[in-house]
């Protein structure tokens, strides 16, 4: 039989006896200890907006640029190394409080996080995701990195997403 610590048994109690109304919300222990006596508890951290993984799609043509963007099944690119000459889009899963989908913005930054563009976001359609175009075209070759976040001041900026990639050629 595996015995536990005190720690660990008080840690249980007190996760085992919280409320039906505090579900799914997180809380943290204003001194960061590892256990809680169940007076301790901070305000709820607010999970407002939650973004998820960017797919990145690459096209060369216009024409393959609409294909890409018609079909939600489409793959996205596995690298992250493009041409001047490509045309990249987007999506981004985002979620919001009540099933919404919050609005966002998008900037491309430099090799030292400095902002150089940003980028209209176009909003998702029903059952679809926000969606980025950036063609590359007007950058010149190196590294950069697409800033994605949700619009607003009262936005964290815990919640956002970072795509590095590089221009060659």
């Amino acid at each position: 039989m595996r015995r536990f610590s005190s720690r660990v048994l008080c840690w249980l109690l007190s996760v085992a006896v919280l409320p039906a109304a505090h579900a799914g919300v997180c809380y943290v222990t204003k001194s960061g200890a590892s256990t809680n006596t169940g007076t301790s508890w901070a305000s709820p951290y607010d999970l407002q907006t939650a973004l998820g993984t960017p797919a990145v799609y690459r096209a060369r043509t216009v024409r393959e640029l609409q294909q890409l963007k018609a079909d939600p099944d489409a793959a996205p690119a596995a690298t992250r190394e493009f041409s001047r000459s490509d045309k990249l889009f987007v999506r981004v899963p985002a979620y919001a409080a009540g099933g919404t989908t919050p609005q966002l913005t998008a900037h491309v930054l430099n090799r030292a996080g400095d902002p150089i563009n940003e980028l209209p976001v176009t909003p998702a359609s029903p059952g679809g995701e926000p969606q980025i175009d950036l063609a590359l075209s007007a950058f010149p070759p190196g590294e950069y990195i697409l800033e994605i976040k949700p619009a607003g001041d009262g936005a964290s900026s815990d919640s956002r997403e970072l795509v590095a990639f590089r221009i060659v050629g």
